[in-house]
């Protein structure tokens, strides 16, 4: 029987063996959660958008410093807003007034046979009316409406909220103070639990990974060698009559015997220890996991109550912490002068902010129309528009034209001629090359651009390529009233342009002024608040959008998973080896202590067959 228990305990032993080598990592595992928590809750976690209770503390102890002093030596007037007003009312009279001018502007037809005396122009079309934003007056116009609101509004609205900033100023601060003192509190209890347990987890580092962990070894190793004496040593005795065995099973009978004491007393307390982390265990689970659980295991100890509601709303509230320390509707007033002069800041005269982006668009369309760069009138389907009648005018003089007909129709030519007739040589296609000499005849016969405005003679251009009178007659025909066109339309257009740049950039210059002299005091403002606005309103640095501690629930749920089914099983495992190797241990000393003496009785002190005195007494 001894032996069949030896057996228990060898297996026991193995077991608590393989188990024991996991206990180091287990535990480093542990306190690496543990301190990752903690850190992460004291010093940030970027991911989360969270600054940590030691960066808050210094930002808020900062800030408390810095309120009272920048804010109570600020102001903002926003009388001169008024001549926001009303330099952009005379600005938008005067687009009337310049639309009033370009809404009649025609051009005559560029058809030689037009079907109308005179077409509107693309230009004149979308100039108007301003009622409507996509066109260029409307744009304009509803540029000046944006700036105009933007400005006084906001100035408005910063006015009264720097207002209520500066008649509350004691009471913001002080909200500023306890924040401070709330923060700066929680960052001194974080630093010792910190330290503390920083000091108490090196240390069971070091007695876990060397003692506590030697130890067992040691005493799963012996009882391993002491269980394999006890199956050697009987066989050994039994079979060979070795009777120096006998003092190993003595040995081994001592050594279980101690062995089972030792096991038991450490497992018993291994086990009530193990039972008190367990239930430590459902604590910290119930507490992540179940609102106001919390409350009622504080309830029973001396803790502060505000620390118990920052937890609260970390775990189970929005997690916005501000609110709890009592700081979020001061900041909700520095967020709103944050807010007013972010929208103000683009019009800043740094910025140059007040400039129109539409009038020097509508000046390039303009001059880019007068050039022939813009066609004047563009729809290809209008007989009188400049697109149209283009057309038509290549279908002659160019055989490459799609649709043309100089073969068809002027059948005299002896050579194909390639000239294509543009307004501008910006249009002139690929391959083609510019007519740019003095010479009527340059280039004929090769593939030639030409602008509609040049000074070449139509009529002795072609006269060697024996086309004939009436080919030059209906090319000269469409160059006539296409140059007539633009002749007359940018003779309008230079009208308009004019009017653009003196009379509406004068009004829009002014309009800028104003605004300038609107937002300067705002600027000022805003550089002598950039600290207070680094701390608290800024997207990336602001305590504002920095402060969710909504992720501790993670961390803690991490922690738990990582002690409760790491270290927590791996410390029941070992207990309950060391609890069956002890009931083992004590079945096998037990059987082994009588077999051990009846050997000793039996065995040791039978007299040797050679021995005389056995002879004699064997006779």
């Amino acid at each position: 029987m001894a032996m069949l228990f030896a057996l228990g305990v060898i297996g026991a032993a193995a077991a608590g063996l393989i188990t024991s080598k996991s206990l180091t990592d287990d535990y480093r595992s542990t306190t690496c959660s543990f301190f990752e928590a903690v850190d992460t809750i004291e010093y940030g976690n970027i991911t989360a958008n969270w600054t940590g209770i030691n960066g808050a503390a210094v930002l808020l102890l900062n800030l408390k410093s810095l309120f009272s002093a920048n804010f109570g030596n600020s102001s903002y007037d926003n009388s001169s807003v008024s001549s926001v007003t009303s330099t952009s009312t005379t600005l938008h009279n005067t687009l009337v007034t310049s639309y009033g001018t370009a809404s009649p502007m025609t051009v005559p037809s560029a058809n030689p046979t037009p079907s109308s005396a005179t077409i509107v122009p693309d230009i004149i079309a979308k100039a108007g009316p301003l009622t409507n934003a996509a066109t260029w007056y409307g744009a304009i116009d509803n540029e000046r409406t944006t700036y105009e609101d933007a400005v006084t509004n906001s100035s408005t609205y910063l006015e009264k909220d720097l207002t209520t900033v500066t008649s509350n100023l004691a009471t913001y601060q002080n909200n500023i103070d306890t924040g401070s003192e709330r923060m700066s509190g929680m960052d001194r209890l974080f630093a010792q639990v910190d330290n503390t347990f920083y000091s108490i987890t090196n240390q069971g580092d070091t007695i876990v990974s060397h003692h506590v962990r030697l130890g067992l070894l040691s005493m799963f190793a012996i009882a391993i060698g002491m269980s394999s004496l006890t199956l050697i040593c009987p066989i050994c005795i039994c079979l060979f009559k070795k009777r120096w065995c006998n003092g190993l099973v003595w040995l081994a009978w001592e050594s279980l015997a101690s062995l089972m004491l030792v096991c038991f007393i450490i497992g018993v307390v291994s086990l009530v220890v193990g039972i008190v982390i367990t239930q430590g265990c459902d604590v910290l689970y119930q507490s992540v996991t179940t609102s106001g659980y919390l409350t009622g295991v504080t309830s029973f100890i001396s803790s502060d109550s505000q620390y118990v509601q920052y937890i609260n709303t970390c775990l189970f509230g929005d997690g916005d912490i501000l609110t709890s320390v009592g700081v979020k509707d001061t900041f909700s007033v520095i967020n709103n002068v944050y807010g007013e002069l972010n929208t103000l800041s683009p019009y800043f005269r740094s910025k140059a902010g007040a400039t129109s982006v539409n009038i020097p668009l509508f000046e390039t369309a303009l001059t880019n129309t007068i050039s022939g760069k813009n066609l004047l009138v563009t729809d290809s389907s209008n007989v009188d528009g400049t697109t149209y009648n283009l057309v038509k005018m290549n279908q002659i003089s160019d055989s490459n034209a799609q649709g043309s007909i100089q073969s068809s129709t002027y059948t005299s030519c002896t050579s194909p001629v390639q000239d294509q007739w543009v307004m501008n040589f910006a249009s002139c296609s690929s391959g083609y090359t510019d007519w740019t000499s003095p010479d009527n005849n340059n280039i004929i016969g090769s593939k030639t651009c030409l602008q509609v405005p040049d000074t070449v003679v139509v009529a002795n251009r072609y006269t060697s390529t024996g086309c004939g009178g009436s080919f030059s007659t209906a090319v000269d025909d469409y160059k006539t009233s296409l140059n007539n066109q633009l002749t007359d339309g940018a003779a309008d257009m230079n009208t308009l342009k004019t009017d653009l740049t003196g009379t509406v950039q004068t009004a829009w210059d002014n309009f800028a002024d104003a605004i300038y002299t609107a937002t300067d005091p705002a600027s000022e403002l805003k550089t002598n608040l950039t600290e207070i606005f680094t701390i608290v309103s800024d997207p990336s640095t602001g305590l504002t959008y920095n402060m969710n501690c909504g992720f501790f629930k993670d961390s803690f749920t991490n922690f738990h998973n990582t002690m409760c089914t790491g270290l927590v099983v791996t410390f029941y495992q070992i207990t309950l080896s060391m609890l069956i190797l002890a009931t083992f241990a004590c079945f096998t000393s037990f059987f082994l202590f009588f077999f051990a003496k009846y050997t000793t009785v039996h065995l040791e002190y039978q007299p040797s067959p050679n021995d005389a005195q056995a002879a004699k007494y064997m006779a």
